[in-house]
């Protein structure tokens, strides 16, 4: 899956990331919890979104797609790339 990715624009990797990953019944507290625990215990490999995320452009997916985005599915993207650490613009 992860060289399907590599094609995707970088927030549609994330978006993919997600949709492939069974977190609807974890709150988002436990998933903040859960990454700093492995983080602290182990070196991760990084997930199909990758880990560069500097820049983060929701401008680059495509407006049909964009439209149908819920506040839940934007948090759910700000927690996966960890973006309060992250994210500079």
């Amino acid at each position: 899956l992860k060289e399907v990715a590599k094609y995707l624009a970088p927030p549609s990797r994330i978006l993919f990331a997600i949709a492939i990953t069974c977190t609807n019944n974890i709150s988002p507290y436990e998933i903040i919890m859960a990454r700093s625990r492995s983080n602290k215990n182990q070196k991760s490999p990084p997930s199909i979104a990758g880990t560069d995320w500097a820049t983060l452009d929701f401008g680059l997916i495509e407006k049909d797609l964009a439209a149908k985005l819920s506040d839940n599915d934007i948090r759910d993207v700000l927690l996966h790339i960890n973006a309060a650490n992250k994210v500079k613009r």
